[in-house]
């Protein structure tokens, strides 16, 4: 059994013209099945729905990387923070402001809960200080 006998097998099923076609296309529905799979397994890793604590602990390393001050994957809020403060001495107060109120709220008892306004302003008062002016309190 060769492939010249399987080419006239499949001729004679009416098969040889289209099975490059059902090949394709078959391929294509796995590759798509896999594609969906993967955004309904993924979705949960992509939510933007973060509580306001955690996205300004986000908009926090942004801004310090914006300064030169990156934050490396392995390294924590703590030592992150004293990172920048050695690097943006200008900064100290703003910086601990943010760092404690972040560590209040991640790592805290919750009471009193993190006001996420009180988080914003901290943010803005450092963001005031990095581009030079003095911080309204």
């Amino acid at each position: 059994y060769d492939h010249l006998r399987q080419k006239k097998l499949l001729k004679n099923l009416g098969l040889a013209a289209r099975l490059l076609d059902q090949v394709a296309l078959l391929a294509g529905g796995i590759l798509l099945l896999l594609a969906v799979v993967a955004v309904i397994v993924l979705k949960p890793f992509r939510t933007r729905n973060r509580d306001p604590i955690t996205r300004g602990y986000e908009r926090f390393c942004t801004l310090l990387a914006s300064q030169g001050v990156v934050r490396h994957p392995a390294e924590g809020p703590s030592d992150y923070a004293n990172r920048a403060i050695t690097k943006i001495p200008q900064a100290r107060h703003e910086i601990r402001m943010v760092l404690n109120l972040y560590l209040q709220s991640r790592y805290g008892d919750g009471t009193p809960p993190v006001d996420p306004a009180s988080f914003t302003t901290a943010l803005r008062q450092l963001k005031q200080v990095l581009n030079g002016r003095t911080p309204e309190r």
